[in-house]
């Protein structure tokens, strides 16, 4: 069974900017997102099942910010052609503040997408 049948949510393309602090903060482009966890395009490679805080800024249709932030555990990390890192995160523990702002967010891109 592939990685993609297992997702309990749908993945939606992004191109976030955020950041990731591990042991250090990284700048990271999230490139999908989905209300279970993100995959992150990031300079700096990051342990497998280490833990980290995801920040996201976004701006709505009218330009109002909309961020997000949460703990995710690290669930692959892997060294791209170009010398960056793709890492795959799992976001934990979501309180009900951040499953609202992450649910604004992953509706902000469904609205452009479908416009």
């Amino acid at each position: 069974m592939s990685t993609r049948d297992r997702r309990r949510e749908p993945r939606i393309e992004t191109d976030l900017a955020g950041s990731l602090q591990s042991h250090g903060r990284s700048g990271c482009r999230v490139v999908n997102l989905s209300r279970n966890g993100a995959l992150a395009i990031s300079t700096d490679a990051l342990p497998e099942h280490a833990t980290a805080v995801v920040r996201l800024e976004a701006a709505r249709a009218d330009g109002s910010p909309l961020s997000f932030e949460a703990t995710a555990a690290v669930v692959r990390c892997v060294e791209r052609p170009a010398g960056d890192f793709e890492v795959a995160l799992f976001f934990l523990g979501l309180n009900g503040d951040q499953k609202s702002s992450l649910e604004n967010l992953i509706r902000s891109y469904e609205v452009a997408r479908n416009a």
